[in-house]
């Protein structure tokens, strides 16, 4: 059988994430509100990551992926809307990136001209096939910040996270 991949897909000022993975809906969903089952997928191979997180409307988050040479990537943000099992909506901040990632950004965009440093995530979770089809869309301010982000290698990023994640489904089943 050929390993589910990520599908990608661009809607106005949106950058959308499919994937399906043979676990349950609520295991999917714990694993993006368990603080120790996101360490132990988020970010791309290679990245070891550490999270704090108050899983509840209106608490926080406090992401810190670090890359194999070293470069760290913080970001925060808040869990704005939950419905166990079904969605999250979650706002990401990331203005304490490296100025060297934030220089790639300014030129894939072709200006420093209103910068993003957040984006809203909304991510859901829906029983498909005998797993779950999670779809996750992020949203910009502008198709300019989207494009910018997708040149970055965001949908490549969050296709290694995701595989990492079926790779800890598959563990904790």
């Amino acid at each position: 059988m050929t390993e589910p991949k990520t599908e990608v897909a661009k809607a106005d000022r949106q950058l959308i994430l499919e994937r399906w993975f043979a676990a349950p809906r609520a295991l999917v969903f714990r694993a993006w509100t368990d603080p120790a089952m996101m360490a132990g997928w988020w970010g791309p191979r290679g990245f070891d990551t550490t999270v704090e997180a108050d899983p509840s409307p209106g608490g926080g988050y406090a992401i810190t992926m670090q890359g194999p040479d070293g470069t760290r990537y913080p970001m925060h943000g808040q869990f704005l809307e939950i419905v166990p099992d079904e969605r999250l909506v979650m706002l990401d901040m990331f203005e304490d990136h490296p100025p060297e990632w934030f220089a790639e950004l300014v030129r894939l965009r072709g200006t420093d001209t209103d910068c993003p440093t957040q984006m809203r995530l909304i991510v859901t979770f829906a029983d498909e096939r005998g797993g779950t089809q999670l779809t996750l869309v992020a949203e910009f301010a502008s198709d300019l910040d989207r494009d910018a982000f997708a040149a970055l290698g965001m949908a490549e990023g969050m296709g290694e996270s995701f595989d990492r994640l079926a790779e800890l489904l598959a563990a904790s089943a």
